[in-house]
């Protein structure tokens, strides 16, 4: 789940697949679809035997960010940033006009490529605009709804590094997989159009999504959050309440850094042609810009029509009889 493994490892190496996706790109040359499906997350896809011994953690950990780093103390210690983790993030807002799909896809035209491995979920690639998703979202859920403590709870403990160490209490592993099932509802739950648009491009994903299709996708993907079939899910992950705007370190501390860097690409994104600058209602400012342009220009055509018109019938009832 977090991670797809080699099934015929290297001999004496722990090796990982470097297949982890099922493109939602059914065209294009195969050199452009390697392009897309190359992932960040990973610096190494193997390793030896040699760290057979060491935390789980801290040997996923040379493998790349399996395991996000939590940007948040919630352990009542200081934060202290383990080796290669970020500090962090700043006080900037995650905003929902920004990230959600019908912004996404109509006006900064991104792709979303869906992936079988839950690390790669939010990874974004800005070479080839594609935004990957985890196509689980049901194991999220059993393993957030389930009542003993989740079987990576001692994993993602490990992961981070604190003054004081991680109570017994704490699951980071359930936290994470809200985070999950929250970032769905942010993307396509909230934002006006945004399941609606998904439901319109289920036919692209076709052959990505058709084998081992989860129906719990169809729902928090298709679903304005607070339908019948979508508002159960999230009240059984107690979740928060919605809001427009929200905290990368509180509300999303293990996400937040991924939908920060797709909101940068967003803000520093330009509509190139009318469609876009039409769909474009998270930039105000040119979208009632377009309306005043588009009111002012009719207005102009229709003045023009009527001085035409009052100048043929003008020309009519002056025009001399014929035969004079």
């Amino acid at each position: 789940m977090l991670y797809s493994p080699e099934l015929n490892p290297a001999p004496d190496k722990f090796q990982i697949s470097t297949r982890q996706t099922q493109s939602s790109r059914t065209s294009g040359t195969p050199e452009r679809r390697r392009l897309i499906t190359r992932s960040k997350t990973y610096k190494s896809y193997k390793e030896t035997l040699d760290y057979r011994d060491e935390d789980v953690a801290l040997l996923l950990r040379r493998f790349g960010t399996i395991i996000p780093p939590c940007q948040r103390s919630i352990f009542g210690g200081q934060y202290t940033p383990g080796p290669g983790f970020a500090p962090l993030m700043p006080d900037v807002s995650i905003e929902v006009s920004r990230l959600n799909y019908r912004n996404l896809c109509r006006v900064v035209d991104i792709n979303i490529e869906w992936v079988d491995c839950l690390s790669l979920h939010l990874e974004f690639v800005r070479s080839g605009k594609v935004l990957k998703l985890f196509r689980f979202p049901s194991i999220c859920l059993m393993m957030c709804c389930c009542q003993e403590r989740s079987t990576f709870a001692s994993i993602f403990a490990g992961s981070m590094s604190y003054n004081n160490p991680p109570t017994s209490e704490h699951d980071g592993a359930r936290e994470y997989y809200k985070e999950v099932l929250l970032s769905y509802r942010l993307i396509f739950g909230q934002g006006p159009g945004s399941a609606e648009d998904f439901k319109r491009r289920a036919h692209l994903w076709a052959p990505a999504l058709a084998e081992l299709s989860d129906p719990i996708l169809a729902i928090i993907c298709g679903e304005n959050w607070e339908s019948e079939k979508a508002y159960p899910i999230y009240d059984e992950i107690q979740a928060e309440d919605t809001a427009e705007r929200y905290s990368p370190s509180e509300d999303f501390p293990y996400l937040g850094k991924r939908l920060l860097k797709i909101q940068e690409y967003v803000n520093d994104h330009r509509p190139n042609n009318l469609r876009q600058l039409w769909h474009d209602q998270a930039n105000k400012w040119n979208w009632w810009m377009l309306w005043a342009f588009v009111i002012l220009g009719c207005l102009a055509l229709l003045f023009s029509i009527i001085q035409t018109v009052l100048q043929l019938l003008q020309l009519i009832f002056t025009a001399p009889p014929p035969g004079r």
